[in-house]
């Protein structure tokens, strides 16, 4: 049997995995990535709490070092730029850093190019310093910088554009580090892709009370020299800083796939098995269109950029792996509270036209009477015929477990009257006898029948 020779584009979470799901497929299999990385595969959700000295060395979030290439029959060329792809010849056009040009054929081919950091207009930020945290050497500058600026003055500002969770985690670091920090959030609500307008409430009332000042329904229209002008609710208003963090969004980075003539929409177009509309070439992670439970294009999140690379992967070697819809299930820490998602908000299935029932439920972590519980909100979103879409938890313990049960409820079409009659597990010091997830699905129940009436 012929070697089948297999390229990958890119060497985030999705062509990492593709290249070892490819392997587990196919262990005779010759297999190239290719990466304008000059780093070794690392955690990119690690640098927030890299810049925060959570994590004390760079080299702690490398997640896969030469050794393990090595020993997976792997060969990882760095610091390239690929420039083209011949789909008629199955070529890949690449330069080195020394701009030699160089080409490499394929048998199959695996689009894993990821996704760049949104930079909205905003006057004179061509001329201002500023970074992003997409990348290793974005991280490795802000560190330097941040270092550099408090040792030459204490107190120094922080200003951050974008309140999702890049922002807010990178506001938490910058804060931590000695900063006086502003986010400027353009929508109504930080998290807005995460959380309904009630949870974002109650999440901004932490953070400003940890000192770290958040205003929506902003936007930075001009940075000069340190000095910001921002448009807020209230009128124009002046902000002095001496480090700017743009975390607006990103972008999939689609260029090549989109100059080879692969299909295009807002993401490289994929199917179930993560096949492009040219044959043999295959798409995964940020730079691929998925869709979500609301059968909405999604932004992608770090876990089904890895569950799509592992498809991706299997199905260039010849397997049979197929992958459903994103459910985007993301949690983070922000200081000592921690927020998660899963699914859609009400609000967005309210804007796609989905008549969705919303309930949330606070209580403590633990039974009221024993010492340490902390307050736990948890919201729920289903649909009239009582299918769970969308599930929130904001809490400062025992958070993680609860989102992970409601993906695997949205998963598995798991109804809301089911989660209400949850069994669930109760000891006083670990949880409250009433599991606040069966509370709020049984506040669904309620108004679904009310409904109903």
């Amino acid at each position: 049997m012929m070697t089948v020779k297999l390229v990958i584009v890119g060497s985030g979470a999705g062509g990492v995995m593709a290249a070892v799901e490819a392997r587990k497929n196919d262990k005779d299999a010759d297999i190239v990535m290719l990466t304008k990385e000059k780093h070794f595969t690392y955690s990119p959700c690690a640098m927030p709490f890299l810049i925060g000295g959570e994590i004390k060395k760079e080299d702690d979030i490398i997640v896969f070092n030469e050794k393990f290439f090595s020993s997976m029959n792997i060969k990882l060329v760095r610091e390239v730029e690929v420039k083209s792809i011949n789909t008629a010849e199955k070529l890949v056009e690449y330069e080195d850093k020394e701009k030699n040009k160089k080409k490499e054929g394929y048998d199959r081919l695996i689009l894993a190019t990821g996704s760049y950091a949104f930079i909205p207009p905003i006057e004179g930020l061509d001329k201002e310093k500023f970074f992003t945290l997409k990348n290793l050497d974005g991280c490795e500058g802000i560190i330097s910088e941040s270092n550099r600026i408090l040792k030459e003055r204490s107190g120094a500002g922080a200003l951050i554009v974008g309140g999702g969770l890049i922002g807010l985690e990178g506001a938490f670091a910058l804060k931590k580090k000695g900063f006086n920090v502003l986010v400027v959030e353009a929508s109504p609500k930080i998290l807005p892709a995460m959380l309904d307008r009630e949870m974002t409430e109650k999440v901004k009332e932490y953070i400003e009370g940890q000192g770290i000042r958040v205003m929506t329904g902003s936007l930075l229209k001009r940075v000069e020299k340190g000095r910001a002008l921002i448009a807020a609710n209230q009128g124009d208003i002046n902000e002095d800083y001496d480090m700017l963090l743009i975390a607006a969004g990103t972008r999939p980075d689609t260029k090549l796939a989109r100059d080879a003539g692969i299909k295009v929409d807002r993401g490289i177009v994929v199917d179930g098995r993560m096949r492009t509309s040219v044959e043999d070439v295959y798409a995964c992670g940020d730079c691929a269109e998925f869709r979500g439970v609301l059968g909405e294009v999604t932004p992608m999140i770090g876990t089904f950029a890895f569950r799509s690379g592992k498809t991706a992967g299997a199905n260039a070697a010849g397997g049979e792996a197929s992958l459903d819809i994103a459910l985007n299930t993301a949690i983070t820490k922000l200081g000592g509270m921690m927020v998660a998602s899963v699914g859609a908000t009400g609000e967005a299935a309210e804007k796609g036209g989905i008549n969705a029932v919303s309930s949330s439920f606070t209580s403590s972590s633990r039974s009221e009477y024993y010492p340490g519980g902390t307050p736990m909100t948890v919201r729920l979103v289903c649909t009239k015929e009582g299918l769970l879409l969308g599930a929130q938890i904001i809490g400062f313990e025992e958070v993680l477990g609860r989102i992970n049960l409601m993906a695997l409820a949205i998963q598995n079409r798991i109804s809301i009257k089911d989660i209400s009659n949850l069994e669930n597990a109760y000891a006083p010091p670990l949880s409250p006898i009433d599991e606040p997830l069966s509370v709020a699905a049984g506040l669904c129940l309620k108004r679904l029948s009310l409904q109903l009436k």
